[in-house]
Order: structure tokens, then C-alpha cells, then sequence
């Protein structure tokens, strides 16, 4: 589990709680990217391999139509590392949602500011065609090994860390590890 959490000075502040993935996959969904009340949008594909680069490409979907995000076409994302793309968001800009295709399987979320403030991450939809159970990861956990809670909580896992807070800075760049047009 991670925790977001951002404060003033920074913009925009907010408290968010990420619980991870259950699954990788070839193919992710973002229902929701941009509206009336949504200020912007960072789609971040993370890859969990630590051996294989893996090539993903980013479309945003609108009224039945399919168009290819600019600069997020064939992206290449370096062993565990992840990339960021930045979804056309305000006034003017389409109502949209998001689709990600994957050479290999990764894990996607979003981070989404609204407009009258506040921030949310959650993870992105997987297509269950492309998905397969996370067999990597901190930590990896092989089916059947949830345990108690050692905080009296209600499971964990073997290796189970303490939730993290990290306060976000004032603007944002893209994750470490994207390679555009690579």
C-alpha cells in the first residue's frame, strides 16, 4: 500500500491511498480521463519486469474513436521503470478515456486532479483477456500465503512494509525509466 500525500506549498494537495495490483496485462482501460471537473491527467504505466523493456502505446477514446496520444505511440519503459503520459484535459477538451497496449504485461493508474481540488490515483482497468496474476512485485505473494495481520489488521502478506507517505512537489514530470520514442 502507498500513500500520497501533498501539502501546501505544493498544488494541488490532496491525500490518496493505492493498494496495488493484483494483475499485470497487456491491455489497460482508464474509464474516466478528462471532464468538467477534472484540471489533469497522468496515465503512469509501470513496467514490474526486471530483466525486459517492454514498448506501450497510449490512446485516448471519444466518442467511439480511437486517436493516438501524441508522442505516447510504440514508448519504450526500461526494466522497472515507469512512464508517464499527460492526457489533453479543460475547457474545450473532449470528454475521453484512456486505452494502454502493452508488448508485455504491466500495471497502470492514473492521477487524477480535479478541478475544485483534491487528487485521486486509482489503478486503471485491466482487460481480462491480457491479464495475469502478479507473480512480482514487493512483495510477490504465492497464492495461499496471506497470513494475519502482525498489527492485529485484518491480512498481510510475508514481508508486508509500512504504508509510506510522500508529499508531491508543486508540479510534475514524468516517472523515471520512460524512453519517448524509443
Amino acid at each position: 500500500m502507498r500513500t500520497v500525500g501533498a501539502v501546501a506549498p505544493a498544488s494541488p494537495t490532496g491525500l490518496t491511498v493505492t493498494l496495488g495490483s493484483p494483475v499485470e496485462a497487456g491491455d489497460w482501460i482508464v474509464p474516466v480521463a478528462s471532464s468538467p471537473s477534472i484540471s489533469s491527467t497522468t496515465v503512469v504505466v509501470t513496467n514490474p519486469s526486471s530483466t525486459e523493456s517492454v514498448t506501450v502505446s497510449v490512446s485516448t477514446v471519444g466518442a467511439g474513436v480511437a486517436s493516438p496520444l501524441a508522442g505516447a505511440d510504440q514508448v519504450q519503459i526500461l526494466p522497472g521503470g515507469r512512464g508517464g503520459f499527460e492526457i489533453p484535459t479543460g475547457a474545450g477538451k473532449p470528454e475521453v478515456a484512456v486505452e494502454i497496449t502493452s508488448s508485455q504485461p504491466v500495471v497502470v493508474e492514473s492521477r487524477i486532479v480535479f478541478t475544485a481540488g483534491g487528487l485521486t490515483e486509482p489503478l486503471a482497468v485491466p482487460v481480462v483477456t491480457s491479464a495475469v496474476v502478479a507473480t512480482t512485485g514487493i512483495p510477490a505473494v504465492p497464492p495461499g500465503e496471506v497470513v494475519p495481520a502482525p498489527n492485529g489488521g485484518d491480512t498481510s502478506v510475508p514481508g508486508d512494509a509500512p504504508a509510506t507517505t510522500t508529499t508531491a512537489p508543486a508540479s510534475t514530470t514524468p516517472p523515471a525509466g520512460a524512453n519517448p520514442g524509443g
